[in-house]
């Protein structure tokens, strides 16, 4: 297919990388967070299959909550290694990630309009 006019270079992005760039966190009482029994633990009984890789793994079981905010920060920040600060990871084992966030859109939209270059 040839489409005429000019390309630009694509740069892909994910979840952890678009939090890190922008500096969001994500309050643990925020609209955006996940909601927690007080205990922060759920019945681990029934656990889904992982849907990507090791990294994935992870995200599935914050997704689901299905282990105290301590274990998973934890078994993140292994996934994740040394390229993202603990703030970034920290606002992922927050975040309920089966919501759209609009604090972080909106700072990720205002990051890329004000991106030199």
């Amino acid at each position: 297919i040839d489409i005429p006019g000019r390309t630009f270079p694509v740069e892909r992005m994910y979840l952890e990388d678009a939090i890190e760039a922008t500096g969001y966190y994500c309050d643990p009482t925020s609209e955006f967070a996940a909601k927690l029994k007080k205990t922060d633990k759920r019945d681990q009984k029934a656990k889904p299959p992982p849907k990507r890789g090791s990294v994935g793994e992870v995200l599935d079981a914050i997704t689901l909550a299905e282990e105290p905010r301590g274990e998973r920060f934890a078994k993140l920040s292994l996934a994740l290694g040394d390229s993202y600060s603990a703030k970034t990871i920290e606002s992922i084992v927050n975040m309920d990630l089966t919501k759209i966030n609009y604090d972080l859109l909106a700072m990720l939209v205002r990051y890329v309009v004000m991106k030199p270059g």
